[in-house]
């Protein structure tokens, strides 16, 4: 995660600075030393919204590494039941059986791949690279084999739930996108992280999105849609058409490579909690390293978590609300992005207080566009429901125009501003994702939405009763910008000339203070 020198921090819970003269702009300079930062979403938010959406996010995420984690290996669990029952016809014992709701294997799954991570990060990254590509070769294989058996144009429609069925598809799959988070939380331990990290992430959605389209495609010309099998899909499928052979592979194939979504999903989880811990918002158990650089601890702590979820939750508990936390992590990163460009323009000169409110009306307006366009498609009255959302739309175009405007910087301050990134189409790409991920969320069922939000106000409590007493932002931050008034508390935090010794003697609360505290690590 690129983390410049200048964009602002925000501490919700700091005092007020005393008003000052602006200090003078910076000399102008081709490039801002930065370096990379653990931590994905919850970097990106720390820096541009500051520690109270941090926290959000991070729990965000975590629920998404961890539960999603969890929930794959249940998945995994539940397939490899099923095969051993039907395809091999095992008599399993009582707790193996299909259905139950304890699942052993689901639990193993989870316990070998915390195993694995123990060895150290290069055997893991052998691991899943070997199991990476093995996935993919699985995924040819769908595309081409299913390809040479399809039978033409599906007789049935192509969509037959219509566009609602797919945006309802898309809700409960979006946490397989995932991936380029996990990239960025790796970004730390990347070589040559300006060129590759890039590639890699775009690369991560595009297979992503391109492979498995494909083969949802081709499945589609293979069978109508009344004769496709949920649970097994592709190996059902072949079965279908004759092609029992190429059943069995698949069958064989997706037990033998699911495990490595397992295995990524316990790579990112204790890099998610390793950053939070080193803001000093979780126990200092989570940013210990031993003497071979693994978080052990982390490991071992978020291992035990997942192992239990794995072995007592049913994947289809599990998967809505991880969804919904993978969209609330990706809306408050769009957020973030905004923010940091307007504080680039802000040091430019501009104002950076109005694009604030415009980008949270543009979230409520989008939120209630995008609710009244999901309610005109599953049976409220179609004409008031539409009207709403036009209306809300149009509104929110002229919130994302003042937003816009607020964006700009001006040519000759461009290098003389520069933070030390550039993204195109900022901030359009960024209010039509938030438009996007509004409409994905707006199809999770009720109970879902309700346990999300349980979850998200157990997150901010955890935060207000145990984090903020030990936090960066509110026990640094108070001191400094008392020892400096009128200073940016960004820039207090994340001068190189901070003592950093200094920081932490006045560190108060239950847990040790980070060993360091400069975002620039």
């Amino acid at each position: 995660t690129p983390i410049p020198r200048s964009p602002a921090l925000r501490f919700p819970i700091c005092p007020p600075l005393e008003p000052s003269p602006p200090p003078p702009p910076p000399a102008p300079q081709t490039h801002t030393p930065h370096n990379l930062k653990a931590g994905g979403n919850y970097a990106y938010t720390y820096v541009a919204m500051g520690e109270v959406f941090a926290v959000l996010t991070g729990w965000c995420l975590v629920l998404e590494y961890a539960v999603g984690t969890a929930a794959v290996a249940r998945a995994w669990g539940d397939k490899m039941n099923n095969w051993l029952a039907d395809d091999i016809g095992l008599d399993l014992p009582g707790p193996l059986q299909p259905g139950r709701l304890i699942n052993p294997a689901a639990a193993a799954l989870q316990l070998a791949c915390c195993g694995v991570m123990l060895l150290g990060a290069e055997a893991t990254q052998r691991v899943a690279n070997v199991w990476t590509l093995l996935k993919v070769t699985l995924v040819l294989f769908i595309i081409v084999t299913g390809a040479t058996a399809a039978t033409g144009p599906p007789s049935e429609p192509f969509m037959p739930s219509g566009a609602g069925g797919v945006m309802s598809g898309a809700m409960a799959a979006c946490y397989g996108y995932i991936g380029w988070d996990e990239i960025c939380c790796m970004a730390g331990e990347a070589k040559d992280p300006h060129r590759t990290l890039p590639r890699a992430i775009n690369g991560t959605i595009i297979i992503c999105a391109g492979f498995y389209a494909i083969a949802a495609i081709v499945l589609a010309f293979m069978l109508p849609s009344s004769e496709l099998d949920d649970e097994a899909g592709f190996s059902a499928g072949f079965d279908a058409v004759g092609l029992e052979w190429a059943g069995t592979i698949v069958s064989v194939g997706e037990l033998a490579t699911l495990p490595v979504v397992v295995l990524l999903g316990c790579i990112a989880q204790p890099r998610i909690q390793y950053a939070i811990a080193l803001d000093g918002l979780l126990p200092a158990a989570f940013r210990a390293v031993d003497a071979d650089g693994n978080l052990v601890h982390g490991i071992l702590i978020s291992g035990a978590v997942m192992t239990l979820v794995a072995l007592l939750a049913p994947f289809n508990v599990l998967d809505g609300i991880c969804s919904a936390g993978v969209l609330v992590a990706f809306q408050l990163t769009n957020c973030s992005l905004v923010l940091v460009r307007v504080d680039e323009a802000a040091r430019a000169g501009a104002d950076s207080a109005r694009p604030r409110w415009l980008l949270l009306r543009f979230c409520v307006a989008s939120l209630a566009a995008t609710v009244a366009l999901d309610r005109a498609t599953k049976g409220a009255p179609a004409a008031p429901c539409l009207i709403v959302a036009a209306a809300l739309f149009l509104a929110s175009l002229f919130f994302g125009r003042g937003i816009s405007a607020h964006c700009r910087l001006p040519d000759p301050a461009t290098k003389a501003y520069y933070v030390g990134y550039r993204a195109p189409g900022v901030p359009w790409v960024q209010l039509l994702s938030l438009y996007c991920n509004w409409y994905l969320l707006a199809q999770l069922d009720a109970s879902m939405l309700l346990a999300f939000v349980l979850y998200a106000f157990l997150a901010l409590a955890f935060y207000l009763a145990v984090g903020v007493r030990a936090s960066a932002g509110n026990t640094v931050g108070w001191r400094l910008s008392e020892d400096a008034p009128g200073a940016d508390l960004k820039d207090l935090l994340l001068a190189d000339a901070v003592d950093e010794e200094a920081k932490a003697a006045d560190w108060p609360g239950p847990y040790s203070p980070p060993k360091n505290l400069d975002r620039l690590e």
